[in-house]
């Protein structure tokens, strides 16, 4: 998401071969829920993004994205902006 073509979806393919894939649990699902919840109306959130948000939160690990617009309101949240 958030490439504008195949150049740079590549660059990101690699990018992305660095990190570990991390599966979905019950207490994630929970805390993507309630951020759904407190954030549906007042940010319009979605609900990936509040599951990716989860995750971190859970695992208590940064997030890094270039889309700080769909994050930067969640306090809990270590946001990290993604820089080239």
């Amino acid at each position: 998401m958030g490439c504008a073509n195949k150049n740079e979806f590549q660059a990101l393919q690699k990018f992305l071969v660095e990190f570990e894939i991390v599966q979905l649990n019950n207490r994630i699902s929970l805390k993507a829920v309630e951020l759904f919840e407190d954030f549906r109306l007042s940010h319009g959130v979605m609900i990936p993004d509040m599951l990716i948000a989860a995750t971190a939160i859970t695992l208590k690990i940064p997030l890094l994205s270039k889309n700080q617009k769909d994050f930067r309101f969640i306090d809990q949240l270590n946001l990290r902006e993604y820089k080239v």
